[in-house]
């Protein structure tokens, strides 16, 4: 099997979705671990962790702050190390938009900053061209409505 066929065939299962969801929409919190302790995370960070159906998290974030999402929520590792990567990052915006039109509560969890060298820009803009509400946890709502002007990076 050809490399752009497996990578064909894994994007064709990643996400499969009728278009039509029974929920209204969710939302995707984009929410940075900081340095890894549990101690240091922002109230908001912590309270969107904590009321998640989803954690989408790299391989930089501490096992002591993925505890605090609810047990019951799906965790996916999208971790990147080296030059091995689980998934894609169209791929991560593809699923980050997915899960929210499944009407769930997503949080993207990055170790330190989700907007400095974390590719949150990308994120956020997928969620805006989907339609989807995006809060950034250490700082205003940046939602569908395209309100945000606060990034110098996006």
């Amino acid at each position: 099997m050809a490399p752009g066929e497996r990578q064909s065939k894994r994007n064709d299962r990643l996400v499969v979705l009728d278009g039509v969801s029974a929920r209204p929409a969710g939302q995707v919190w984009l929410v940075g671990a900081g340095p890894g302790d549990p101690e240091l995370l922002t109230l908001k960070a912590l309270k969107a962790l904590q009321g998640a159906d989803v954690v989408v998290h790299d391989g930089l974030v501490s096992d002591e702050i993925l505890d605090l999402a609810p047990a019951a929520a799906q965790r996916i590792s999208v971790a990147k190390r080296k030059s091995r990567h689980s998934y894609a990052q169209d791929e991560i915006n593809r699923m980050l938009v997915a899960f929210a039109l499944q009407g769930l509560k997503v949080v993207r969890l990055k170790g330190g900053d989700p907007f400095i060298f974390g590719r949150g820009g990308e994120e956020l803009e997928a969620c805006r061209e989907a339609g989807v509400d995006c809060v950034r946890s250490e700082e205003r709502r940046v939602g569908k409505e395209g309100r945000s002007r606060w990034s110098p990076y996006h």
